[in-house]
């Protein structure tokens, strides 16, 4: 009874740290932008899409990676406008900048 009793708490406290260190290599990364004629926006990373329509979008993503950031003109079926890629080591706010037909990024 003893024996199940310390390795459950083993199995408890391994867990708790393999959670910690999943979560430090998770960041927020914020994506927004003031294009009237943007339907959707998001961004890309390790071949993976996230993103959605309106104007703003808020998701997670692995660390110390390069993200590649973009919004879908006029529809959300629209085509794929691209602003530009980072490496994002942190928490970050992202904002598509468009002037004229050149779109960028700047990171807050």
């Amino acid at each position: 009874m003893m024996k199940n009793l310390i390795k459950n708490w083993i199995g408890l406290i391994l867990f708790s740290f393999t959670i910690q260190a999943i979560a430090k290599d998770t960041i927020t990364v914020q994506v927004k932008t003031d294009e009237k004629t943007a339907a959707a926006l998001g961004f890309t990373v390790e071949g993976k899409k996230s993103g959605a329509r309106g104007k703003s979008y808020s998701g997670k993503g692995p660390a110390n990676k390069v993200y590649i950031f973009g919004y879908r003109k006029n529809s959300a079926f629209g085509p794929d406008i691209l602003c530009g890629s980072q490496k994002l080591a942190k928490d970050s706010i992202v904002t598509l900048v468009t002037s004229g037909d050149h779109c960028s990024i700047e990171i807050d």
